[in-house]
């Protein structure tokens, strides 16, 4: 019962900060933030990655939820990725915005379900069928974060064996 509970209020308590993202409520603690060493400190030590990292990429952001985002779409890249291939996280900057790919090779995401891996409690049909753990909170919390902080989450093009996601953020001034 303690655990089922502790599951439920984890719930209670991602779907909150997804409304209070989404409606502005929940301020940001921004402060300058290299991204360079946040992909580094997420990634590292998790067999299977490959970073891309030369910093320094600052933008002005909240160190622990911009960590949350990376942690979750590495997790994602991670679970999803076929046997013996790596995830990889490449970190760039251009025009104004920083970007962050997290690259994986596996079976792809249907195109009927690529727009929808953002909406609150979605899971894909693969997801539901091999018992992949989850609540389909994840990526929803990750793109208001990443709305809040003034940048978008898009995932690539369906039918491909590799899918990227895809971080752009506003480099700071």
């Amino acid at each position: 019962m303690q655990r089922d509970t502790a599951g439920l209020r984890d719930i209670v308590m991602r779907l909150l900060d997804v409304a209070g993202l989404r409606s502005g409520h929940i301020e940001l603690r921004r402060a300058p933030a290299d991204l360079s060493d946040l992909v580094c400190e997420t990634a590292g030590g998790r067999d299977g990655i490959l970073v891309d990292a030369t910093g320094p990429v600052v933008v002005d952001g909240d160190r622990d939820r911009l960590c949350e985002v990376l942690t979750e779409l590495l997790d994602n890249a991670v679970t999803w990725a076929a046997a013996a291939t790596t995830v990889g996280v490449r970190l760039s900057a251009e025009a104004g915005a920083a970007i962050v790919d997290v690259t994986n090779v596996g079976d792809g995401i249907a195109a009927d379900e690529r727009e929808r891996l953002f909406e609150l409690f979605f899971r894909g049909e693969a997801a539901r069928h091999r018992g992949v753990p989850g609540n389909g909170l994840g990526l929803a919390v990750a793109r208001a974060i990443i709305g809040q902080h003034g940048g978008t989450l898009t995932v690539s093009e369906a039918g491909a064996t590799t899918t990227t996601f895809t971080v752009r953020l506003p480099l700071a001034a």
